[in-house]
């Protein structure tokens, strides 16, 4: 099979196994994900949100399960990955879905809005800084007055936990030999662009988020917070 050169063709290619990965190999992915599901549950309790880059569904369906009277529309850049999603989640629960490209800036058009909410899990590392930029200020347009942003995302490694993790997630991926090809392939496909988390903030308040703070932190990824006023 041919390798991958990009992240979305990548996760075209290993979405069956994406799911069976991530847990096994990412260290804390899934109280990564619960958090933002947690953080949703305090802003918004019930509402119509966005996943920005919503992979398989994961974080989605944790929302979900708690807030099953929500509604979801999903985003995503491989459609293998969206697929995906769309089968693990309750047709009643979605209101839309799209394969985009975040870089392109008509990337918005067909969502249905105004959101109570938009959600992300550890996809906007992936975008420059005119795009991060670019995302966050349309998803501040998409909102209601009142509306919440919750993303978590890698950031840079202040803390020098970097070097750590990655050798914790080696190491849980030699207990899992089959992924191994995925995780080196994945390095030399996934770009990342890390930022202080301290920047990150100041470019949700620049698109006119307020209250942006951390509500959580795991090594060198972050989950945080904006509100829209």
């Amino acid at each position: 099979m041919k390798k991958a050169t990009t992240a979305v063709e990548l996760f075209d290619k290993y979405a069956k196994n994406y799911d069976e990965m991530q847990h096994a190999t990412v260290p804390a992915y899934e109280d990564a994900i619960s958090m933002v599901a947690n953080a949703y549950q305090h802003y918004v309790g019930t509402g119509k949100f966005l996943d920005v880059g919503c992979g398989t569904g994961n974080l989605s369906s944790l929302i979900l399960k708690d807030s099953p009277e929500s509604r979801v529309f999903l985003l995503d850049g491989s459609q293998a990955m969206l697929d995906k999603a769309l089968k693990k989640i309750n047709d009643k629960s979605i209101i839309g879905s799209k394969t985009v490209n975040l870089e392109d800036p008509n990337w918005h058009h067909g969502v249905e809005d105004p959101l109570d909410a938009v959600v992300s899990s550890f996809v906007l590392e992936h975008l420059k800084e005119n795009d991060y930029r670019a995302v966050v200020c349309r998803c501040h347009e998409l909102l209601k007055p009142d509306g919440v942003m919750v993303t978590v995302e890698w950031s840079n490694d202040e803390h020098g936990m970097k070097e750590w993790f990655i050798k914790r997630m080696t190491a849980q991926g030699q207990s899992h030999p089959q992924y191994a090809h995925i995780i080196e392939e994945a390095k030399e496909a996934e770009k990342h662009y890390f930022v202080n988390i301290r920047e990150k903030i100041s470019w949700l308040e620049d698109a006119g988020f307020h209250n942006v703070h951390t509500i959580w932190q795991y090594l060198f990824g972050y989950v945080i917070a904006g509100e829209k006023k």
